[in-house]
């Protein structure tokens, strides 16, 4: 009589797989044990299904986590079809892996590992547990949690009812009747002032193109990737407007608005002059301005009012209840001063290029509580705006890059010494 069947073990990343010999001869396909499990218990595993399978007659054992596409494997698919669609998604694919798929369910499994279409409307509650447990733990913030309830309902929402037919891989939507992750306080946002904007725009130790295109961000409320497209042949300076129709992603990619839909962005009466001068140093080609993609422009931004002196508390702050200000709150400050001049609310929404009118109110609604502190909105820009530093082009980059890094000062390129640094392309 031969050894008595009792299955194998193999290692396999965090956790084992395990295979063994049907009643009719025929080896299984392995099947993946949850992660946590010793050798000797994968083992004790595989000799007890082998057990199993010869009481029953089994034809074949194998984890359910083996039968069909997993959630994994098409998420990498849906990932690829966004980004033909011209979505920029790093920051939600990183997301997506380590808030969905590596979420338990079913006690010790992980999300990913779950065949598509066998995902119950009970493990996407398990993956909102997981959410509201990290953000009482302080792991994880109630908006990125958030953020990540939003993949989960729009993914599953495709995987039934894609436009595109090839992600469709079940026939219902577990995760539409789940109640979304607990909400917590939302953060006060940050405007500038405009006499913090002018101190920054004055200040000889940030390098003018950076000057220049923290104006035209406050001045036109462009989005970061829509000032990064905008070309002269976009600036109309004789109807004094702008038309915005596309953004260029981090990544390079060149894309339409936000929205899906093009306006038109009046230009301010003292953003004029600065707009004429650019244009005429330019000979009318090519970027408005050189907004990099390979920087964080938040850290810019705050070395910069840094560097002007510009130092209230709420500028800097990131508590539960406020976060520092970032390069889009650029955006956020001009649409604030409109909102503070009492523009026409129905204008501001569509040169805003906001969607809904509840976004346009909030801006309101933040205006009268602080219309009577901020002063004159847009006011004539400074002298020091329109100064230029011939055959030098300016390059944006974060303190700790190695390269060589001067600011323009008074006597030309300076060492860096206020955690700015600009590279010069004549280095």
């Amino acid at each position: 009589m031969g050894r008595p069947r009792t299955g194998t073990a193999f290692p396999h990343d965090d956790h084992f797989d395990i295979q063994i010999t049907l009643p009719n001869g025929e080896r299984s396909r392995r099947a993946c044990l949850p992660p946590g499990l010793t050798l000797e218990e994968a083992q004790a595993e595989a000799a007890r299904l082998t057990k199993l399978a010869a009481r029953s007659g089994a034809e074949l054992v194998r984890d359910e986590e083996e039968d069909g596409e997993t959630v994994e494997e098409w998420s990498d698919r849906w990932w690829d079809a966004r980004r033909e669609r011209g979505m920029q998604v790093d920051a939600e694919i990183a997301r997506w892996a380590k808030w969905v798929l590596a979420a338990p369910v079913r006690k010790d499994r992980r999300l990913g590992r779950l065949p598509i279409a066998r995902v119950t409307p009970e493990d996407v509650e398990d993956v909102v547990a997981h959410l509201d447990a990290s953000v009482r733990a302080g792991t994880i913030s109630w908006k990125t949690a958030a953020n990540a309830w939003g993949l989960v309902s729009k993914a599953f929402a495709d995987a039934c009812n894609a436009k595109d037919r090839s992600l469709r891989a079940r026939p219902d939507n577990p995760a539409k009747d789940v109640p979304p992750p607990d909400r917590g306080q939302k953060k006060t946002k940050a405007w500038l002032h405009p006499a913090e904007v002018l101190a920054v725009l004055s200040c000889a130790d940030v390098a003018l193109e950076l000057r220049r295109a923290l104006a035209l961000n406050v001045y036109l409320y462009l989005r970061p990737g829509e000032l990064r497209a905008l070309t002269w042949d976009d600036v109309d300076l004789n109807a004094g407007r702008v038309s915005v129709h596309r953004s260029i992603l981090r990544d390079g990619q060149e894309k339409g608005t936000k929205t899906g839909r093009a306006r038109s962005v009046p230009i301010e009466a003292a953003l004029l002059p600065l707009l004429g001068a650019m244009r005429e140093a330019a000979g009318g080609a090519g970027a408005v301005v050189d907004l990099p993609a390979d920087t964080s422009l938040a850290d810019v931004l705050r070395s910069a009012l840094r560097a002007a002196k510009v130092t209230r508390a709420e500028l800097f702050a990131s508590t539960k209840t406020r976060k520092q200000v970032t390069w889009y709150d650029l955006r956020a400050t001009g649409i604030t001063w409109r909102a503070i001049r009492g523009d026409n609310p129905i204008a501001l929404m569509h040169q805003a290029g906001h969607e809904d009118f509840k976004t346009t109110q909030g801006y309101i609604r933040e205006a009268e509580a602080l219309g009577a502190s901020f002063g004159p909105v847009f006011p004539p820009l400074p002298p020091e705006l329109f100064e230029t530093a011939p055959g030098v082009s300016l390059r944006i980059s974060l303190p700790e890059a190695k390269t060589p890094c001067f600011v323009v000062g008074r006597q030309g390129l300076e060492p860096w010494t206020y955690g700015l640094k600009v590279r010069s392309s004549t280095d």
